[in-house]
This record gives structure tokens, C-alpha cells and sequence, in this order.
């Protein structure tokens, strides 16, 4: 009688294990023992490890980028920094240039006509300079253009605005003598 208890529940334990889970949430001590034996475990083990090497990876792939993105952020606001500083200068040279007009409009009341023009011009040269300024502000929160192409472009401008800085200066200098 003992010997047939003995394989009557080494049956019942055998037929159990076969719907039993390696999981150790769901086998229970039985789905432990199966899991350990087999090396489910082990192998669910070595799963979750390589999934979080490969986190990891992609975590310093991301940190990477992230700082190269920064490095760049920080290139462009130099470079958009700079920019700023040429039209400062531009718009305090162009002050200087309406103050000197305006002492040669006192001491040249004949030259009124080419004095007029050089306002116009000189306030013409302002307004753009203004919006360039503004094109600059706007750069730092972005546009559909590129920030690369907006860049370049505010800078053809404002080289222009130089030049036309520089021939006001001379047709004052001209006017002046």
C-alpha cells in the first residue's frame, strides 16, 4: 500500500508540473523548482541583463548626442552674440554719423538738399538695421528657415548695411570739407 501512495503522488506531482509555470510570480515553489532545475531562470536572468546593456547603450548614445547638440547651441549663440555686438557698433556709428550731420546742417545751411538725402539714407539704414536686429532676436527662438541659413543671411545684411555705413561716412566727410 505505501509503494503504491508513493507513485500515486509521484504522479500526481508529475502530471501537476506539466501545466506548472517557470515564472515566479505565477509556478509557485513547484514552477521554482522547474524554473531553477531548467535554467529558465538563468536564461530570463541573462534576457533582462542584456536588455539593460543595451539601455544603457542607448542611454550614452543619447547623452552624446545631447552634449554635441549643446556644444552646437552654444557655437551658434556665440556666433549670434557677435552679430549682435556689429549691429550695436553699426547703430552707434550711425548715431555718431546724424550728430555729425546735424552739426554740418548748422554750419552748411547751403548743402540742405544733399544734407536731407543723407538723413533719409542714414534713417533708411536704420530701419534696416532695426530689423536686422529683430531678425537676430527671432534667430534665437527659431523659424522654419535653418538657423544656420537665417544666420547667413543676416549677416550678408549685415555686411551690407557696413558698406552702406562706410559710403554715408564718405559723402559726409565729402560734404564736410
Amino acid at each position: 500500500m505505501k509503494g503504491r501512495m508513493t507513485v500515486m503522488a509521484a504522479a500526481l506531482l508529475a502530471g501537476g508540473c506539466a501545466g506548472v509555470s517557470t515564472d515566479p510570480h505565477e509556478g509557485g515553489f513547484i514552477g521554482g523548482v522547474q524554473g531553477l532545475s531548467s535554467g529558465e531562470y538563468e536564461r530570463r536572468v541573462q534576457e533582462r541583463r542584456a536588455r539593460l546593456e543595451r539601455l544603457k547603450a542607448e542611454q550614452r548614445a543619447l547623452d552624446e548626442e545631447r552634449k554635441r547638440l549643446e556644444s552646437r547651441k552654444g557655437s551658434l549663440q556665440a556666433r549670434i552674440d557677435e552679430e549682435k555686438r556689429k549691429v550695436d557698433r553699426l547703430r552707434r556709428d550711425s548715431d555718431r554719423l546724424r550728430a555729425e550731420i546735424a552739426e554740418m546742417e548748422r554750419s552748411h545751411r547751403g548743402d540742405e538738399a544733399r544734407i536731407a538725402d543723407l538723413r533719409r539714407r542714414i534713417d533708411a539704414l536704420r530701419d534696416r538695421i532695426g530689423k536686422l536686429d529683430m531678425d537676430l532676436d527671432a534667430l534665437e527662438g527659431g523659424s522654419g528657415e535653418s538657423v544656420e541659413q537665417k544666420r547667413a543671411r543676416l549677416e550678408r545684411e549685415r555686411r551690407r548695411l557696413e558698406q552702406e555705413y562706410r559710403l554715408l561716412l564718405d559723402l559726409t566727410l565729402q560734404l564736410g570739407r
